[in-house]
């Protein structure tokens, strides 16, 4: 779809301090790679990248800093930020800020450089840091918060949730979303087995809730055997001894993604804090009935008892519970698939890049 007819074309420039193959950097290359095709023009800057993590259309320019080689790590972060910095200045009329780092960024550039600052808020960054571990992530933590005091021209965000939290009146929010065609159930799966498959994501970070999935299922097993466990992960070096038996998929793109999630037949989100929790709606389009924690986000679809079962963060007990009236309950179970599709098919990228697109013409 292109309708630059319908708006003026946008200049859009997209800093990047880091990138991963994280949920957040998934949802700017699907922002990036819809607007492009709408006929605007989308350039990402990044510090020295092997490759972009994610497929970006061909209409997209992304411009990375060369390789380097330095001894010092501040002076390396200090060149980083002068580059994009630099390189922003003369590449769009408005900057999208997604992270503090960049806020700051967008923030001078508006004020320096006279471009309009647009802030992407895609999760409350004060919490992303432990207090006590050291120093440095209390600083980091009062920067974050910084950002929702000064006000950029438009503030955006993806769930009911994150305004809440920020508890600004002017945050739009626009809701991320997934590739119908390419998120759906397989119509044609045929389980292997008379055991149900349970999934989730292996993650080594406290806040994803890994570790209360693998107390969870260590108690369900001791009272069961009638299901299999299936993991996949980005984490190629994550360490695992778990006391039963497990399978683990390392997916690099969307297709082996939706492969693994076409295997389950539950999907958990145990995770503490999420912004949106994209995860649970693929899951919930590739036909999986999602048993997620209460983290927030995902409070944007999942719905208790009609497309999902919701227990509390870090309440072991009750997530054993959902299992256990999933598999002892095959009515439920059923309905709770159906009604997760109907959610799923609501949630796109299409829309959200429709969302934004009137919403930057706006500035």
């Amino acid at each position: 779809m292109n309708s630059h007819l319908q708006f003026k074309k946008l200049n859009v420039v997209i800093p990047l301090f880091g990138v991963s193959r994280g949920g957040g950097i998934r949802v700017i290359a699907e922002l990036a790679n819809g607007l492009a095709q709408r006929g605007h023009s989308i350039v990402l800057i990044t510090p020295p990248i092997i490759c972009f993590p994610f497929p970006l259309d061909k209409q997209v320019k992304l411009i990375s800093r060369d390789k380097y080689k330095s001894k010092n790590r501040f002076l390396g972060k200090f060149k980083d930020y002068l580059f994009i910095y630099e390189n922003a200045g003369i590449s769009g009329d408005i900057v999208l800020s997604n992270y503090y780092t960049t806020f700051f960024l967008g923030w001078m550039l508006k004020f320096f450089k006279g471009k309009k600052h647009v802030y992407f808020i895609q999760g409350y960054e004060p919490d992303f840091f432990d207090l006590k571990q050291s120093f440095s992530n209390r600083i980091k933590s009062n920067f974050a918060k910084l950002t929702y005091v000064i006000k950029p021209d438009l503030r955006i965000t993806i769930s009911q949730f994150i305004k809440n939290k920020i508890g600004k009146n002017d945050l739009i929010i626009i809701n991320d979303g997934i590739d119908p065609k390419i998120f759906r159930k397989n119509i044609d799966k045929e389980r292997s087995s008379s055991e149900m498959v349970i999934c989730t994501i292996a993650l080594d970070i406290k806040r994803k809730g890994f570790y209360d999935f693998i107390k969870a299922i260590e108690i369900l097993k001791n009272k069961r055997n009638d299901f299999e466990i299936l993991l996949f992960s980005s984490q190629h070096d994550i360490k695992l001894d778990l006391s039963f038996p497990y399978s683990i998929i390392f997916p690099s793109n969307d297709l082996e993604i939706v492969e693994c999630l076409q295997k389950c037949d539950i999907f958990v989100s145990a995770s503490h804090l999420e912004g949106f929790g994209l995860p649970g709606l693929e899951a919930m389009g590739c036909g999986a009935a999602l048993v997620t924690s209460n983290s927030g986000g995902v409070t944007q679809y999942a719905v208790n008892e009609v497309n999902s079962l919701v227990f509390d963060v870090e309440d072991v007990d009750a997530l054993v519970v959902a299992l256990e009236r999933l598999l002892d309950n095959p009515s439920l179970y059923d309905n709770i698939v159906q009604e997760g599709i109907l959610t799923a098919e609501k949630f796109t990228w299409e829309n959200m890049c429709q969302n934004f697109e009137r919403e930057l013409s706006q500035l």
